[in-house]
């Protein structure tokens, strides 16, 4: 299991007792840990997801033909943390940018794919907190869409590592992948 590290903002402490609605969400946060056991025994859907880093189409390490207008291909991973299963999306950069338009779309393929019925599921989503791709509006309109429009999920959980201190288990199926 991959050590999780969370972004925790505190505002200060509160002088006397806290509302009912923080701690019930305290609560919940802290009772809903994204383990191998639960996504196995089919209560939660747990995804992480990240871009490799990009691939030259013409893999030539010389410096005139690297540093010169090559094409680049995109490589976006899905980890299933419940049964360890990678699904990887490629396309090159003409087919497309690797924004936020892209990664709901990849993840929308992902969840109309799964052939296991998903709602009343609660998901939990682990990605890095790249504001471009990830934490944005775009995100957060998928994901209610997911919830209240086509109810595909009754909870979605959205978890964002801390920069520089968490590796996704997405890394070590790029890794195969670099050395290939």
């Amino acid at each position: 299991m991959h050590e999780i590290l969370l972004n925790t903002y505190q505002f200060g402490f509160p002088r006397s007792d806290i509302c009912s609605i923080f701690d019930t969400l305290a609560i919940n946060i802290n009772n809903m840990e994204c383990s191998t056991e639960e996504t196995r025994a089919g209560n939660i859907v747990c995804l992480s997801f990240d871009y490799m880093q990009n691939l030259p189409l013409s893999h030539l390490k010389t410096n005139a033909i690297f540093y010169s207008c090559q094409l680049w291909h995109n490589v976006f991973g899905v980890h299933d943390l419940g049964s360890d299963n990678v699904t990887v999306f490629t396309y090159h950069e003409g087919d497309g940018t690797k924004g936020s338009n892209e990664v709901t779309s990849m993840l929308l393929t992902y969840i109309n794919n799964n052939n296991e019925p998903l709602d009343n599921l609660v998901l939990i989503l682990i990605s890095d907190s790249c504001c471009g791709q990830n934490k944005n509006q775009t995100m957060v309109h998928f994901l209610f869409a997911l919830v209240h429009c086509f109810h595909v999920f009754k909870t979605v959980m959205y978890l964002f590592l801390v920069r520089g201190h968490s590796y996704l288990p997405n890394d070590q199926a790029f890794s195969i992948i670099d050395k290939k």
